[in-house]
């Protein structure tokens, strides 16, 4: 089996989980190498630059030089802006690379559906880092749900409850805004953080293996208790061509961590499953007179980055695709069509400061507004919980080609 050779843009910030994950993979068997990382601002932790380069990664001062190594690598990996995405994702494939390009693939559906012309047009490969995805128990609860195990799919409901303090909007210049450099980003729950979840739910609901659902009508609710740009905290009804409606709750302003959970209901019982961080990633069903059944226990998860490699050595194996990219995308840009930016109340809002030092903006009602979503597979104005929001209006998604 070949090794494939992958080079990293970034030595700082999430550059160094893949970075990690690679060093990872390659322990773990796969046929995986670290050839070059992209140093730009190495003086930024020479220490770690050293540390690499002692380890025989050879590090180049811009992206140019990076794609100049062609001789030498096989496939680049871009855990970069959301609005560096396209373009550096344009230019690693136009050097005749495989691109393996962090979530969301885009911010506006314009620039996903030029990426993925490009894509098509090609000698590479373009992966999506969504890694729910990559997860052999991904697919084999969807065979579950595809074979009519519980009957029809009706519908998918996701909570993730997540804080994040105010260091998080300072990570970067582009944290908590709509746009950056140009490009429209919809830095936000739903097109960050939280991404991979409505990606999942998309996918589940979808009519094949591999595809995932094609969202037809989006009516969200989106607000912000911090002081930015974009949203913290995203409510979608999607509606889908396959007739299974996708609800999706999540806020950074909130007090306490739970989630991401999903309770995936069909005519003849209900699945609930949780994922994220080290949590299990089995499912439990649940039938209408029966005692809970547990499944996927025996899957292992994988590292995306080594399942990459191993795909690109002949294996069939289940990876991020831009067709199930582009679905996130359209119900992300229907959302921000769909609602105002409501700014929640400062009375309704309270601070507190962590024991890092940093502090939290919430709101103190926000974890029982998405309890109660996720219970009753509604948006927080229907909870009667939250007075203050307002519903957006339904918008049409079918024929989205550009987002203005």
């Amino acid at each position: 089996m070949k090794t494939i050779q992958f080079g990293v843009v970034g030595i700082h910030g999430f550059s160094r989980t893949h970075i990690r994950s690679l060093r990872d993979a390659a322990a773990a068997g796969d046929p995986v190498r670290l050839v070059a990382c992209l140093a730009h601002e190495r003086n930024r932790d020479e220490a770690y630059a050293a540390e690499l380069e002692a380890a025989g990664v050879t590090l180049v001062p811009a992206l140019a030089d990076l794609l100049a190594m062609r001789d030498s690598l096989d496939v680049i990996t871009l855990p970069v802006g959301i609005h560096l995405h396209a373009p550096m994702a344009h230019q690693a494939l136009a050097a005749g690379y495989h691109v393996y390009l962090e979530k969301p693939i885009v911010g506006a559906i314009q620039d996903g559906l030029a990426l993925a012309k490009a894509a098509e047009q090609a000698k590479g490969r373009l992966f999506i880092g969504y890694q729910d995805m990559y997860q052999p128990v991904s697919v084999a609860l969807k065979r579950d749900l595809l074979a009519g195990a519980l009957g029809r799919l009706r519908s998918i409901t996701v909570m993730a409850a997540w804080p994040r303090n105010n260091a998080y909007y300072a990570r970067n210049n582009w944290a908590g805004k709509l746009s950056a450099g140009g490009s429209w980003i919809f830095d936000s729950p739903v097109n960050n953080a939280c991404a991979h979840y409505l990606n999942l739910a998309l996918f589940w609901a979808g009519p094949s293996e591999s595809e995932s659902a094609s969202p037809t009508a989006v009516t969200a609710e989106l607000a912000r208790a911090n002081p930015i740009e974009s949203a913290d905290t995203t409510a979608l009804r999607v509606e889908t061509a396959e007739g299974v409606e996708v609800v999706f709750v999540a806020s950074h302003a909130c007090r306490t961590l739970r989630g991401p959970l999903f309770r995936i209901v069909c005519d003849q019982g209900v699945i609930e499953t949780q994922r994220g961080g080290r949590v299990s990633t089995a499912w439990t069903v649940t039938r209408p007179g029966q005692a809970p059944e547990t499944r996927g226990e025996a899957f292992k998860p994988v590292i995306p980055q080594g399942v990459v490699a191993r795909v690109l050595n002949g294996e069939s194996r289940p990876v991020g695709t831009v067709q199930q990219a582009l679905a996130q995308t359209r119900a992300v840009n229907g959302a921000f069509l769909s609602s105002p930016i409501v700014p929640i109340p400062e009375g309704v809002c309270d601070t507190a400061t962590l024991e890092n030092g940093t502090t939290l903006r919430f709101v103190p009602a926000m974890n029982a507004i998405l309890d109660t979503c996720y219970d009753k597979g509604c948006l927080p104005t229907e909870t009667g919980l939250a007075p203050w929001l307002k519903s957006g209006k339904r918008v049409d998604v079918r024929d989205l080609r550009v987002y203005a």
